[in-house]
């Protein structure tokens, strides 16, 4: 790969050789001053991890050609504000700079820094998205209340979660030397409140885990959606962690009693209508 990238003499800038068709996973990982990437017409493949860590990225550009998108391409980006797709991409799309299959109907990534997207940090899933990919909100520490749309029917593992946290790999000591003490603290999941719409069917485990400020989950379906187990884990939700969030369910809804809901029923307020 180093003799298929062109780098500027200041190292913000990486131009990926037009020979190049697949980006391997962790290619970039912590490049930390470059702040853009250009990639070609010939990768057809974006592997795991391809540009974690790369804190001082802005913006990342993906092109038509690309017909396959690892997870977790943009993780701890920090200064991302948008991932943009070729509207020709027949595979994948952004709207707002947040990347989405096209064939899934899910969403994939929400990038950390999305300034002028949003409005008082506040994030509503379009209302054709079914799915929300594992870790997608993990790294939007500006983002206090997210609102799902009533199409989407299934939450993957981790998809809100404090990436920080729940990463075996980012240990306080890695975030200190990559980020700093201070801007290590400033990326911490700020989520208090989460309202799922009336389609969801299932909920993977730890879609909460580690949101340590997370004051309210609002459910508005008066069916229970199943909530998948972890082997040998008792935590569905939240992951270990014990935080005072207050879960509201629709008034005469069966969520007190529901197998593995039931858990949470000290936390529920039946005021949903």
């Amino acid at each position: 790969m180093e003799k298929e990238i062109i780098v500027n003499d200041s190292g913000e800038v990486i131009i990926i050789s037009d020979t190049v068709k697949i980006i391997p996973k962790n290619a970039f990982r912590r490049c930390t001053k470059v702040s853009k990437i250009i990639i070609p017409e010939s990768v057809y493949k974006i592997e795991d991890g391809a540009f974690e860590d790369c804190i001082s990225l802005i913006k990342l550009n993906i092109p038509k050609s690309v017909k396959c998108i690892g997870r977790r391409i943009c993780s701890n980006c920090i200064s991302l504000q948008a991932i943009n797709v070729d509207p020709a991409n027949a595979n994948y799309y952004s709207e707002d700079g947040v990347l989405f299959d096209r064939n899934l109907k899910k969403l994939l990534y929400c990038p950390g820094k999305m300034p002028g997207n949003i409005e008082d940090c506040v994030y509503k899933v379009p209302d054709d998205i079914k799915i929300i990919g594992r870790f997608a909100f993990s790294d939007c520490h500006l983002l206090t209340k997210i609102i799902i749309s009533d199409t989407v029917e299934t939450i993957e593992e981790f998809a809100f979660s404090d990436y920080l946290r729940t990463c075996p790999g980012s240990t306080q000591k890695d975030l200190n030397t990559l980020n700093g003490p201070e801007i290590a603290e400033k990326l911490r999941n700020h989520l208090q409140e989460l309202i799922i719409g009336m389609g969801v069917k299932k909920i993977e485990p730890d879609i909460c885990k580690d949101c340590q400020e997370l004051l309210f989950i609002t459910i508005k379906t008066l069916s229970p959606p199943p909530l998948v187990q972890q082997e040998n884990s008792k935590y569905f939700l939240f992951g270990s962690s014990i935080m005072p969030t207050v879960i509201h369910v629709p008034v005469g809804s069966i969520y007190k009693t529901e197998p593995i809901w039931k858990e949470y029923a000290e936390r529920m307020i039946e005021d949903v209508k």
